[in-house]
This record gives structure tokens, sequence and C-alpha cells, in this order.
């Protein structure tokens, strides 16, 4: 039980290390979660309310992450009522893949009771 507890505790710091990496832990957080480990494949999820229009966020995230290797999978529709941004990690890297989740003004963050303030925009990111 110890192994399984401190093996689960390394992969929580190498996704929060990645996380940080990324630029994705920054702005108002409003939540961390990891889970998985052992068995599972482990998963780290972040909310946060990031400033500026969705447009400008994505425009942002995508610039942060790629200088570690990450490229758009399937780009954001802005049209969408929820926007989802998908990211191919780096090749060869055991890297997961980044997902994000791009909520509007007034919208509520699914799983939380956040409401997005105006002039900003609500994010969950998934690695």
């Amino acid at each position: 039980m110890g192994a399984l507890w401190l093996g689960r505790r390394r992969l929580r710091e190498r996704y929060l290390t990645l996380a940080r990496r990324l630029g994705i832990d920054r702005e108002t957080t409003i939540s961390v979660n990891f889970s998985g480990g052992g068995l599972a494949t482990p998963q780290l999820a972040i909310v946060s309310l990031w400033p500026g229009t969705p447009e400008a966020v994505v425009e942002s995230i995508t610039a942060s992450v790629s200088p570690a290797g990450y490229t758009v999978l399937n780009p954001w529709l802005p049209e969408a009522p929820v926007g989802r941004l998908t990211f191919r990690a780096p090749p060869g890297e055991g890297l997961p893949p980044l997902g994000v989740l791009i909520y509007g003004p007034g919208q509520t963050i699914q799983g939380t009771d956040v409401v997005v303030p105006p002039a900003t925009t609500g994010l969950r990111f998934q690695l």
C-alpha cells in the first residue's frame, strides 16, 4: 500500500510540474484535482479563471504550450456553447495530451458552482 501511495504521489508531482512548465497553472485557480495512478490512467484537472476574452485566452494558452512541443489537434470553435481545444503531446516524451474546456462570461464551469464573471474566461484543463 505504501509503495502504491508513493508512486501515485510521484505521478501527481510529475503532472503538476508539467502544468507549471506549460503555464496552465497560472491566473486564478479554482481547483486542482489529481486522480488515477496505480492501475488507472493518471489525470490532472485544473479549473481556473483567466482575464480576457475567450479568443485572447486561447491565443495565450496556445503560445504558452507550443514551446513545450504541444500542437493543436482539434482547434477551438468559438461558436460552440462550451469551447473545446485539444493539444497533442510531443512525440516520444511519454507526456499526456492536453484538453481544455473554454467557458465564456456568464457560463457556469462544469463540475463547479462558479459562474464566469465579465471580461474573464473560465477554463478546465485536463492532462
